[in-house]
């Protein structure tokens, strides 16, 4: 039942392309139905939408769908992110739990998914898709192997009538720029605090959580500016080690109507968490010494 019902939606699946769609930009407005929808069915189509859209701003989205309660959801984002081929380790990490999934149907596209994310990241050896032990006696792995296990929260604002869907859009950002770093393992949400600590424990990593925030927004010097601040902590304890600033200004911009101050705004605020993001790599290198220090 399960492969009719994925089947049926396929075929219908170009219906989400509403007028919606194309104010907000399909990318965006599809993962917001796949992360916020009550409605299994709208996740369904969504997840399978992502697919076929082959943007692969959607691959933390899909990621995180593989944890869906409906069996449907999690089989469609496993074979999107066939489809779309990005190595993401988060991805590969939940793939590899999902082949164990109790629905046959849901194992068998997690498994095709698992095999071709990992054809990819082996052509592509900086991405990490194991966590690996550095050496004994050794620091930190160096190169392509894990040595950080990062958790992301919601992000925030302390600016006034910012959408919920720019903030995700944000957070997608933010998990995008993030599990592309090299040594790099993206914690799944929700985890527990236990099963967080397993992993750190077991796999030798250091476990970092990042909250962010959109801190301003507005026109600035003929532009649009964006600052946004990311606090870098201890995880699962989440203990507050360094804030991290970033802005950016988008020039020449057309502001005057709704859509297009949105876009603008969109822009200013991923320049500004990429300029905060530079800075991530030092941040984490610079607190793990710390807490290895006697």
């Amino acid at each position: 039942m399960l492969v009719v019902a994925i089947a049926v939606v396929a075929a219908i699946v170009e219906l989400v392309a509403c007028d919606a769609v194309l104010a907000q930009g399909r990318t965006e407005y599809l993962v917001r139905m796949l992360r916020t929808s009550s409605q299994f069915r709208v996740r369904l189509q969504a997840a399978l939408s992502l697919g076929a859209l082959g943007d692969r701003a959607a691959v933390p989205a899909l990621a995180d769908a593989l944890r869906d309660d409906e069996a449907a959801v999690r089989a469609a984002a496993a074979a999107s992110l066939e489809r779309l081929g990005d190595p993401n380790p988060t991805a590969i990490t939940n793939l590899r739990a999902l082949s164990r999934d109790p629905e046959a149907s849901v194992q068998a596209a997690a498994r095709r998914a698992l095999r071709a994310l990992e054809q990819a990241a082996r052509a592509s050896p900086s991405v990490p898709t194991t966590p690996t032990r550095p050496p004994a006696g050794g620091g930190g792995g160096g190169g392509g192997s894990s040595r950080y296990y990062v958790g992301l929260g919601n992000m925030g604002s302390k600016v006034s009538g910012v959408s919920a869907a720019t903030l995700a859009r944000l957070r997608d950002v933010m998990r995008a720029n993030v599990s592309g770093m090299s040594g790099v393992v993206m914690a799944p949400d929700r985890e527990s605090n236990g099963s967080a600590t397993r992993v750190i424990r077991d796999r030798r990593l250091t476990g970092f959580y990042l909250d962010g925030a959109l801190t301003s927004l507005g026109p600035s010097g003929g532009g649009l500016r964006a600052e946004v601040s990311v606090i870098v902590g201890t995880y699962p304890g989440r203990d507050i080690r360094v804030m991290l600033r970033g802005a950016a200004t988008v020039q020449g911009v057309d502001i005057s109507t709704a859509s297009a101050r949105q876009q603008a705004e969109s822009q200013a605020i991923e320049a500004a968490v990429r300029s905060a993001l530079r800075r991530l790599g030092g941040a984490f290198e610079s607190s793990a010494a710390t807490a290895r220090a006697p």
